[in-house]
């Protein structure tokens, strides 16, 4: 009983309020002040246009050049006068008519539709407009006997374009305040989520909201458009990192190219291609360089990068002979990072943990990068894998990685080895020093592979032959232009600290034990072995190895004589010190 009585009271609520809304007899409906509303801005517009010839033909009386270059007649212009009079008295009429209105356009008879929705959207903001149309006409109706009803129609506007100007004024100021608000907050919210643009964002944004804010304090008005291009351009700043193409360089720009370059007497040699290599060399500098198009995005470009290790032969496999798991670790500033190890099947107690920093020149890459090299590393040797997919440029800038990796030190393990390629190897370098500076235990070697070592714009050639970037400079998988587009997103501004340039590092003493692998054929190849000669030098135990004749990262070759032996290297480097 109770049920049927609220469900017919609720119906009745609801046909009144549906009557309320659409009535057209009512003349306090929204159906029909809504459509008052509507046929206001349109008594409005006809306004404009006549105050707009009126002043014309006032402009014309004194003799002051009219908005038009070409000179009318006063005929003309009373001609058009006369048109707007007639069309302004058809709207006024049918306003103050409201049935009609409401019965040219009245919608279905559903409570709640796409129409009424937009009629209560109308009525609500449009209901100034009608207001003020209604004292327009009521005015009119005073001057229509007035034989100077021209000028007090523009005598009785006159007050009203003033207001007018002042409110649009202050409107675009509001407007300009909200965009400097929205200039300030947006990258703080951003400067939390992605530190690394900190710089970049902070210098944009506090340029848009002092621009912004001196013109709404001062009062100096800007146009709609301005507003409009200083946010697309406010915009831009913000997404540009995001959208991102790859386009390199078309010539280096911190070791220019030197036609006239003769390879250099100690490793210099190095650079000659290996017949194996050789081969498969034209194959591979095709497919990369597919890759490397202007009209492909940095987020397409990402997914190339996607693809697991190619695995040499007896590799482990994965789920068979090494369990791998996935879990989200938090970083010292809060942020939560995935981490992936890789156990063997049969673990032995005691097993050290290898830290794994993955390469791809700190934009690219991830588990997947040497994904192989870790399942070989989990399953021939008495440890485990920890490969940190850590975030990388250009939403995470210099120095974040290298301080987030070795934020990320904090496991509980007196046997870690640090492992990386390339961009990897120069985080790992960085993260040995960043550890002995802040006191971490617990780290007994370092497994550097082809790594980067320092800013090719700031390479010490006075004190080490380093001759590679010249002898290199076109060399496959990574090139000169390529290097410097990676660095570049890595650190847009280029500056010598240790912690990108661990080469340039004030000193190498008390590190742990390293193993240097370098490719022959690689760019960065003597800055590699540079550094293993500077931590010898500094009385750290070194192993360097040179693989003479083949690129960057070429594991690729996985059945290649060399591709073994690094793998037989690495392993039994490792052992050495898991016992």
């Amino acid at each position: 009983m109770e049920v049927g009585l609220a469900v017919y009271g609720a119906s009745q609520i609801l046909i009144r309020l549906n009557k309320l809304t659409t009535d057209p007899e009512n003349p306090n409906s929204f159906l029909v002040l809504s459509f008052q509303a509507q046929q206001a801005q349109r008594i409005k517009e006809i306004q404009e246009l006549l105050l707009g010839l009126l002043e014309e033909k006032e402009g014309q009386r004194q003799g002051i050049p009219g908005p038009s270059p070409s000179t009318r007649s006063a005929d003309d212009i009373n001609k058009d006068v006369d048109k707007w009079l007639h069309n302004y008295d058809v709207e006024a009429n049918a306003l103050r008519n409201h049935k009609t209105l409401s019965q040219e356009a009245e919608p279905d008879r559903q409570l709640l539709n796409p129409g009424k929705a937009m009629m209560l959207y109308t009525f609500f903001f449009a209901r100034e407009s009608y207001n003020r149309a209604r004292k327009i006409l009521a005015e009119r109706r005073k001057l229509e006997s007035h034989p100077g009803w021209e000028d007090s129609f523009l005598e009785l506007n006159q007050e009203t374009r003033i207001k007018k100007d002042r409110r649009n004024a202050y409107l675009e100021r509001l407007w300009m305040g909200i965009f400097g608000g929205l200039a300030l907050i947006g990258p703080m919210i951003l400067m939390s989520l992605r530190p690394d643009l900190v710089t970049g964002l902070a210098t944009a944004s506090m340029a848009t909201v002092i621009f912004v804010l001196v013109l709404t304090v001062l009062g100096t008005g800007l146009a709609g458009k301005d507003v409009l291009a200083a946010t697309a351009a406010y915009a831009a700043v913000l997404v540009l990192p995001i959208v991102a193409m790859v386009t390199t360089k078309d010539t280096p720009e911190y070791v220019p190219i030197d036609p006239g370059f003769k390879p250099l007497p100690k490793y210099g040699h190095l650079s000659e291609l290996d017949p194996g290599f050789a081969i498969a060399k034209d194959a591979i500098d095709q497919l990369l360089d597919q890759w490397w198009q202007p009209s492909v995005s940095l987020e397409d470009f990402r997914k190339l990068w996607q693809a697991n290790q190619i695995a040499p032969e007896g590799c482990p496999v994965e789920g068979e002979h090494v369990l791998t798991e996935t879990q989200q670790i938090p970083m010292r500033d809060g942020a939560l990072v995935e981490i992936k190890t890789y156990a063997a099947k049969e673990k032995k107690p005691g097993s050290a943990l290898v830290m794994r920093l993955h390469g791809g020149g700190w934009v690219v890459g991830g588990h997947c990068t040497e994904h192989a090299e870790n399942l070989v590393i989990a399953g021939r040797t008495n440890s485990v894998v920890v490969s940190v997919d850590y975030r990388m440029a250009p939403e995470f800038r210099f120095p974040y990685a290298s301080k987030a990796n070795a934020a990320s030190l904090g496991a509980d393990s007196e046997k870690i080895i640090l492992i990386g390629g390339s961009a990897g190897g120069n985080l790992a370098a960085v993260v040995s020093l960043l550890a002995r500076d802040e006191g971490i235990s617990g780290i007994v070697s370092q497994i550097l592979c082809f790594p980067a070592t320092c800013h090719p714009k700031f390479l010490p050639t006075d004190k080490y032959e380093i001759g590679s970037p010249k002898q290199n400079y076109n060399a496959s998988v990574v090139n000169a232009v390529r290097l410097e587009w990676f660095v570049d997103h890595y650190m847009p501004e280029p500056t010598p600290d240790w912690r990108f340039s661990c080469l340039l590092a004030p000193s190498l003493k008390e590190l742990p034990p390293a193993l240097v692998l370098v490719a022959g054929f690689d760019v960065l190849r003597d800055e590699g072995i540079a550094y293993a000669e500077r931590l010898k030098e500094e009385g750290v135990e070194t192993e360097l190895h040179t693989y003479k004749g083949v690129p960057h990262c070429f594991w690729m070759l996985s059945t290649h004589p060399k591709t073994v032996d690094y793998y037989e290297r690495i392993v039994k480097y490792i052992d050495r010190f898991t016992g």
